[in-house]
């Protein structure tokens, strides 16, 4: 493929251009060797989800198909190993459905990865310690505390009692306060 993009830009880009011969089939042959390749195994499953579909409805039918039959003809139904095998057809041949889309599918696998990969990550990232955003809110909030501490012990000390000079003690004279003399 790259054989033949470089090819296609060297003829483009090239300021030389008699000198060059194209070989079509060669390149028509490597395109083809390519697209072969490449989609092999897609291709192969695509074919076994098809089949897989088709015997899952078999089964269904075969099932389906005995048990009205039995009701016809004799008015009940008698659950026996045609109903079963259609049953059983059907439940393998979805086990099989369920493992090329979900296993065997090109890609897959690396999808998983990826996506393990990020779970991990994103676990690892959740137990870093913080960044620097939550560094600076926390250092704020904790000035924030600090002050408010400051501002009670302050409030604390302004309402509590100083010595001689206190409203309610015996020396202080505060007009409009009976002192005992006339």
């Amino acid at each position: 493929m790259m054989k033949w993009l470089s090819l296609v830009l060297g003829f483009l880009f090239s300021g030389n251009k008699s000198h060059q011969s194209l070989n079509f089939t060669e390149i028509g042959l490597e395109i083809y060797d390519q697209i072969t390749i490449r989609s092999r195994k897609p291709i192969a499953l695509i074919l076994c989800g098809f089949a897989s579909i088709i015997f899952i409805c078999g089964g269904v039918f075969i099932s389906l198909i005995n048990v009205t039959r039995q009701y016809d003809l004799t008015g009940e139904i008698v659950l026996g190993a045609v109903f079963w095998s259609g049953i059983a057809m059907s439940l393998i041949f979805l086990a099989g459905y369920i493992y090329v889309f979900l296993h065997a599918w090109p890609g897959v696998k690396e999808s998983k990865a990826r996506i393990e990969a990020d779970r991990k990550a994103q676990e690892q990232t959740e137990h870093q310690p913080p960044g620097l955003d939550q560094a600076i809110s926390l250092l704020i909030m904790d000035h924030i505390e600090e002050r408010k501490e400051r501002r009670a012990r302050r409030e604390a000390r302004e309402d509590r009692p100083h010595g001689p000079h206190h409203r309610g003690s015996h020396d202080e004279h505060y007009p409009g306060e009976p002192t005992g003399f006339a």
